[in-house]
């Protein structure tokens, strides 16, 4: 099984806070059958700048720590995209990372009580350079409850794209 949206990094934003307790975690995620994980700490502009480096980084730290204690589950470095509007740069520079290593997906969060105005320019922009944003837990953005027809207009707009069925 392969999880596509995880806080595995520990130290960075909602991941665990040291390399014991992210070991507790891989070592129950393994109990459960999932060998794959695509880490995906936030890259929010102004509080999580977890760059493509750090993330990079630590997910080849936390791959060694994986290995040394028989644990095994691949992790891929990844990030959980807060929308700023700039998304295709970030991508283009190698700032912001699709969730695995020459994907086309990538994953994004809109804030909790807002769909952002730029929204749907920066799903075009993605879409016109060949990348397919996917949503993070739309459940929780509070106009997309109040909404769910602004989900599917975007989903039928072809500004998200379902899940991929492999990395």
């Amino acid at each position: 099984m392969i999880d596509i949206h995880n806080h595995l990094l520990y130290g960075l934003d909602d991941g665990p806070i040291d390399a014991e307790s992210m070991l507790e975690l891989a070592r129950e995620a393994e109990k459960i059958g999932i060998t794959d994980i695509v880490a995906t700490p936030h890259y929010i502009e102004h509080r999580f700048k977890n760059s493509a480096d750090i993330v990079k980084a630590r997910t080849e730290e936390v791959q060694s720590l994986l290995k040394e204690h028989h644990i095994n589950i691949k992790v891929y470095p990844s990030q959980e995209i807060h929308m700023f509007g700039n998304e295709l740069a970030g991508l283009e520079s190698g700032e912001l990372l699709p969730i695995t290593e020459g994907s086309r997906y990538v994953l994004i969060e809109f804030p909790f009580f807002t769909v952002p105005d730029f929204a749907n320019n920066t799903f075009d922009q993605l879409f016109d350079a060949g990348y397919r944003p996917l949503l993070a837990h739309p459940e929780r953005i509070i106009p997309i409850q109040d909404k769910p027809q602004i989900l599917f207009d975007f989903v039928c707009q072809n500004k998200l794209d379902s899940l991929p069925t492999s990395m």
